[in-house]
């Protein structure tokens, strides 16, 4: 029985050690257990990226290649006319329509996709009456802060995370194996958004890494459509958030089944002009394809004359 109370003592005395740090120094575990505490909002980066205009100047493009488009369908028409029946080039303006929806509203839904990924504005909230002093290890005292909000504000949406620390296996039998803690850390949320610190303002680098770094699990989610904005990108506020938004149930980015959507595998900005570029490739397409058959029935027309 002595021999267990040993141990026993022994073993708590290495976990009081463990808890004071590697070095023993209590001065030093007390320190690096100080929560951050803000008594207003911290900025800790913006994005310089227009986001607006690169969407703007791509739905231009989109629209040309409706232009275009729709000449080239005037063009098989009236080379098919000679010899179709009505209901053949009724379809054939039908498919016109089709084209001209496609070029232009399905580019539109997928920029405000992309738009989800990019962060304009990261900031923490407010989780205390006065503010707290920073420390110089950031990560440790983030991960030592029990309670955290995150807003990452999108061009066209606003999420609000509500954070609280990964559980251990020993607090409690609901994470000590028994039932799996699905919840997404914040690390694992970020790397599904774009942060580019050198294409925008961060007053603190060692703290944004802290953040997009931080292994504190999301608890609760807030969405928003941001309101008052225009352009391309403005998601209808009566309309339904786009799926993908939530952070929360997002897959995790080492699952299995995951698999990044294409506009995840690089920068927004250069997403939508490769959205805008794609319109134009497919509207000169069917152009040269329109001339080509005018030319044809032209050529054709000469002959038979």
């Amino acid at each position: 029985a002595r021999l267990y109370r040993r141990k026993v003592c022994l073993s708590a005395a290495s976990q009081l050690r463990r808890c004071a740090g590697a070095s023993g120094d209590p001065a030093k575990a007390k320190q690096e257990a100080i929560g951050l505490k803000l008594a207003s909002e911290l900025c800790i980066y913006e994005s310089s990226v227009d986001l607006n205009a690169a969407a703007e100047n791509a739905f231009r493009k989109c629209q040309i290649a409706a232009g275009m488009g729709t000449m080239g369908f005037a063009g098989i028409m009236m080379a098919a006319s000679a010899n179709a029946s009505m209901p053949v080039l009724a379809g054939m303006a039908a498919m016109a329509l089709a084209n001209t929806y496609v070029v232009l509203e399905v580019p539109r839904r997928a920029m405000q996709a992309v738009a989800l990924k990019q962060v304009e504005r990261l900031s923490l909230l407010p989780n205390a009456e006065t503010d707290g002093e920073i420390l110089s290890d950031r990560a440790k005292q983030l991960a030592a802060t029990e309670s955290l909000q995150v807003e990452i504000t999108s061009p066209n949406l606003v999420r609000r995370l509500y954070l609280e620390p990964a559980p251990s296996a020993w607090q409690g039998a609901r994470y000590s194996g028994l039932v799996e803690d699905k919840r997404r850390s914040l690390a694992d949320a970020c790397k599904r958004l774009h942060v580019d610190p050198e294409q925008g303002e961060c007053k603190d680098r060692q703290l944004l890494d802290a953040v997009l770094n931080l292994g504190h699990v999301i608890a609760d989610e807030q969405l928003e459509i941001r309101p008052g904005i225009e352009g391309h990108l403005r998601i209808p506020s009566e309309g339904a958030i786009p799926a993908g938004a939530s952070l929360k149930e997002a897959p995790l980015p080492d699952a299995d089944q995951y698999e990044p959507p294409e506009f995840a595998k690089s920068t927004p900005a250069d997403a939508i002009e490769a959205l805008g570029k794609r319109s134009q490739f497919m509207g000169m397409a069917l152009l040269a394809l329109g001339g080509l058959a005018t030319v044809k029935h032209l050529a054709k027309g000469e002959k038979m004359g």
